[in-house]
């Protein structure tokens, strides 16, 4: 009896190995696959930027008003604009590049310039500085994180369009005096880029203008007869902004 049942026990489970031997295995899931497959940082692209100015412009009086006490105007305001680059990622992660940007500014500010200090009267003088557009060339110096991240520093030429002015010079009858002129310096800076697809990059980053000593003249609106009357300004920015690259 125990010797039929241990046969019958036996000729069953051969039976069912050799039936599930037959029974096809699963095949494996397949590991989903990335959405893209990013590549080095070498290459063209080009992007929109903007962001924000903030910086101080110092001046000293000139001409027939150089009596009068130095004075500084706060530049702030927003930017936005374009830029184009090339960068070329080498054997060691490092990545060299160049980049030019143009960008409107908006960025802009007033100063009392009575020698007495203003006192709120409507014949009050003031003083404003404006930068209508600001300007860069730079190389870039870079080290790459992975194909993703790219940090880098950054220098070279910076330019902007200022304009200067004062009201009210003599008397409250006096016109707005201006004059505008094109400033040019140096930049340097540094910041982050990520791509949030094969062409597609994020960046961020900080740059330090110096546009030096720059002289201002009023001499031709018509005040005083004609004399001798300006200002020399420097101007110091720091811009902050971002920017959405497409890499070609």
């Amino acid at each position: 009896m125990i010797k039929t049942l241990l046969t019958t026990v036996t000729l069953s489970l051969v039976s069912f190995g050799a039936i599930a031997a037959d029974i096809p295995r699963r095949a494996a899931a397949a590991s989903p696959a990335p959405l893209f497959v990013a590549a080095d940082w070498t290459g063209v692209y080009a992007g929109v930027v903007g962001g924000y100015v903030d910086g101080k412009a110092n001046s000293t009086a000139t001409g027939f008003i150089s009596f009068a006490p130095p004075s500084s105007v706060d530049l702030k305001g927003a930017l936005v604009g374009g830029q184009v680059g090339y960068n070329h990622q080498l054997a060691n992660r490092f990545v060299l590049g160049v980049v030019a940007d143009v960008s409107w500014s908006d960025a802009k500010g007033t100063t009392c310039a009575e020698v007495g200090g203003c006192d709120g009267s409507s014949d009050d003088s003031y003083g404003e500085g404006s930068l209508s557009w600001l300007a860069t060339a730079r190389a870039k110096a870079g080290f790459a994180v992975n194909n993703d991240v790219l940090i880098f520093a950054t220098g070279g030429l910076a330019m902007a369009g200022a304009k200067a002015s004062i009201s009210h010079l003599v008397d409250g009858n006096s016109p707005l005096v201006s004059d505008s002129q094109t400033l040019t310096g140096w930049v340097v800076g540094g910041g982050v880029e990520y791509k949030l697809s094969r062409s597609v990059s994020l960046g961020a980053e900080y740059l330090y203008a110096n546009f030096g000593k720059q002289d201002f003249n009023f001499t031709n609106a018509g005040v005083l007869a004609g004399a001798a009357i300006g200002s020399e300004s420097d101007a110091k920015v720091n811009i902050v902004r971002v920017s959405l690259n497409y890499r070609f």
